[in-house]
């Protein structure tokens, strides 16, 4: 997607319009986030079969929608040569070697994707398993859920917007160097997280931790 937008603003600021682009995202799914918990109420697979719907309507929309008119594919003959594959690949060994800003943004994905699976999968389960939901006004933990995700977005939104504006995301040298930051920010997220005793400081953590990784998409 991101690439689709490359070819389709040549000229423009792609820094600029990723970062709009993800504050779309974060309004959508402000609005889907209650929505979801509202289902979850009545069933708990409701939101998910919904979503399964809507993402096959949208992807049958787009087909027709979504044009493509500064594409330039790869001539037939050249696609699945292997050879060509090895040519790529080594020629980008070749290029991030030269390139000290390469190797930070590779040594960044790395340690972005570490805590993927653990954070984003068991995040849940940590606060009804190991630390608890507050018993306020006998909400149900889906209805906990739909606020802290909806909380999450609320700060990314207006992080995203003060980034805009202070930053040139557009830059690579400023993009390497911010990514670095927010990378190392996530780190300390998430072990906080890890840690945390009580509702108030998860959920801190948490926020800061989710804060500091969303915005780490706009600017890759």
């Amino acid at each position: 997607m991101q690439a689709w937008i490359a070819d389709e603003s040549s000229g423009q600021d792609l820094g600029r319009i990723y970062l709009r682009g993800e504050q779309a995202e974060y309004v959508g799914t402000f609005f889907g986030v209650f929505a979801s918990a509202l289902l979850a109420t009545v069933a708990l697979n409701l939101p998910l079969l919904l979503a399964g719907v809507l993402a096959g309507v949208l992807g049958v929309t787009l087909t027709f929608l979504m044009q493509e008119r500064n594409f330039r594919p790869t001539p037939r003959e050249g696609r699945v040569a292997w050879r060509r594959l090895g040519d790529t690949a080594s020629g980008g060994v070749r290029l991030v070697r030269g390139r000290p800003v390469l190797l930070i943004l590779l040594a960044v994905a790395v340690f972005f994707g570490m805590p993927g699976e653990g954070f984003d999968r068991l995040w849940e389960a940590d606060l009804l398993k190991e630390i608890g939901l507050p018993t306020l006004a006998g909400m149900e933990p889906v209805v906990w859920f739909g606020l802290i995700n909806a909380g999450t977005l609320v700060l990314g939104y207006l992080a995203t917007e003060v980034l805009g504006y202070s930053l040139d995301v557009s830059n690579v040298a400023v993009a390497a160097r911010l990514l670095l930051v927010l990378n190392a920010l996530t780190v300390v997220g998430v072990l906080a997280f890890a840690l945390a005793s009580s509702f108030a400081l998860a959920l801190c953590a948490f926020w800061f931790a989710s804060l500091t990784r969303k915005l780490f998409y706009p600017c890759t």
